[in-house]
């Protein structure tokens, strides 16, 4: 069967060339998958053939596995096509990086801020994904981490404070969408737009109420929202955080956070202890607990990082055709597959379920 399917996206990525726009491609790639689809039902039992799950799961599947072996031509094409923007964004987020942009400046609240590590690791795998599904799948598992990261750090500050009743674990979307800017800063992905351009062109199982394609528009909005974001104008943390420590410094950090709980005693009403204190509180002991275990292991300091000039700080020249640019660019995104596509897609997968049944 596979040979077969391999037999038809050869005949697709034959009949695709730079020079075709994406309607054309976008319709060699939907027939391709229609095809495929309909030979594979039909080798499945007549129960399976008239499942509506399996019939989408299937159609899911073939959508990983035939963009999936054209990926590296079509990848080529969109990131030809996006390159200039992609730089735009490129150096946005370099600068926000540089400017150390936190949550907090975003309006998360302090107490319930929390490092979303698997998150930035998520989403910086993108890249090695090879279909426009997968990295959409990418994408949505990158929110999905969010959500479950702070949910855990407030669930984690209501218990330790004893408090009563449920903790408030629904984010706003507000906060959802401040903690997915601070991922992407940190996450520092080369090709955003084009990525975003890939998601929306070229992935055909997935409809527009699916939570893969939500979070699709969320990443959309948060780009947007990034490419306005003035720093100077953003409050000013009442702490800086530091996110590269040498030993000495995590050593020094790691006595404070044990000082600070060691003066709190039993009590634990006061308000000034966050989600972040007790990650930090939990590092610290794991740092112990590791000390103890190889107390004979020299360790050897080293040198932070050098820091690069205080000119990388500065805010860069606004430059209002750039972002009159990237704006124009991502608005000639459509935020669906065209209604056309959509259309005669579902036309062609009724036909078949049809004959199927009949």
């Amino acid at each position: 069967m596979l040979w077969e399917v391999d037999q038809k996206v050869k005949e697709a990525a034959d009949a695709l060339h730079p020079s075709s726009n994406v309607d054309h491609m976008q319709n060699i790639l939907q027939d391709t998958l229609i095809h495929c689809w309909e030979l594979l039902l039909k080798r499945h039992s007549a129960t399976m053939q008239i499942d509506a799950k399996f019939q989408d799961l299937l159609f899911r599947a073939l959508d990983y596995y035939v963009v999936g072996r054209l990926h590296e031509m079509l990848w080529w094409l969109v990131c030809e096509r996006c390159q200039v923007v992609d730089q735009l964004v490129k150096t946005r987020l370099s600068h926000l990086r540089h400017a150390h942009l936190s949550a907090l400046q975003l309006g998360v609240p302090a107490h319930y801020y929390t490092p979303l590590p698997a998150a930035v690791v998520e989403l910086a795998s993108l890249a090695s994904v090879e279909s426009a599904i997968g990295r959409l799948q990418c994408v949505h598992s990158t929110i999905e981490l969010i959500q479950a990261q702070a949910k855990e750090a407030r669930v984690t500050l209501h218990q330790y404070k004893d408090q009563e009743g449920e903790p408030e674990l629904e984010l706003t979307k507000e906060e959802l969408m401040a903690l997915l800017t601070t991922v992407v800063v940190q996450a520092q992905c080369s090709h955003l737009v084009a990525n975003i351009y890939y998601m929306t062109h070229y992935v055909f199982s997935v409809t527009e109420d699916d939570p893969l394609w939500k979070s699709l528009g969320l990443l959309r909005n948060t780009l947007e929202n990034i490419m306005k974001l003035d720093v100077a104008r953003l409050p000013q943390p009442a702490k800086s955080i530091r996110k590269e420590l040498s030993l000495q410094d995590l050593m020094q950090v790691s006595a404070e956070v044990e000082s600070r709980f060691e003066a709190k005693g039993p009590s634990r009403s006061i308000g000034d202890i966050t989600a972040l204190d007790l990650q930090l509180h939990q590092l610290t002991q794991q740092i112990q607990l590791s000390t103890q275990a190889h107390s004979e292991t020299h360790l050897t300091e080293r040198n932070s990082p050098s820091r690069r000039s205080d000119r990388t700080m500065l805010s860069p020249t606004q430059d209002n055709s750039k972002s009159h640019s990237f704006r124009e660019f991502l608005s000639s995104i459509p935020s669906s597959l065209r209604e056309s596509l959509r259309r005669r897609q579902s036309q062609q997968r009724s036909a078949i379920q049809s004959s199927l049944n009949g």
